[in-house]
């Protein structure tokens, strides 16, 4: 998730295939399955290329933007305290 975030944050387009070739992150197996937890929850969406249909591009929806605000304010808080 905060892969995404990060790259829809920085105005980077990022395919299924970046995010499951990240093995600094997990093995290709778990971040494929992560991403597909993640777009069954709703948190992130993948659009088709229009160029290249075989080609897709995953980015945060509503609820994963709403997600990151949350975790930002409940950061903030407990900094506060």
């Amino acid at each position: 998730m905060e892969a995404v975030l990060t790259a829809y944050m920085e105005g980077v387009t990022l395919s299924v295939l970046d995010l499951i070739l990240m093995k600094e992150i997990a093995s290709q197996a778990t971040l494929h399955s992560i991403a597909k937890l993640l777009i069954d929850s709703k948190l992130i969406k993948t659009d088709i290329c229009k160029e290249d249909a075989r080609r897709k591009y995953v980015s945060p929806t509503k609820l994963g933007i709403s997600w990151l605000n949350e975790c930002s304010e409940a950061l903030t808080s407990a900094h506060k305290k």
